[in-house]
């Protein structure tokens, strides 16, 4: 059984999504590529831990 109703894996999905979305636009205008590069893989290690957790 799920920690969490399956709605808010969905939604924190989502959220993620946004905010790699969010960091690609700041791509060139703040962020560094190696900075960005960071950030996405720290994303993706979380929405595998929310993958994970569902079963």
């Amino acid at each position: 059984m799920p920690l969490l109703p399956m709605y808010s894996f969905e939604i924190m999905q989502k959220q993620l999504i946004a905010l790699h979305e969010e960091l690609e636009a700041l791509k060139g205008k703040i962020l560094s590529e190696e900075d960005l590069k960071k950030m996405n893989e720290h994303l993706e290690k979380i929405n595998k831990e929310i993958r994970n957790a569902r079963f």
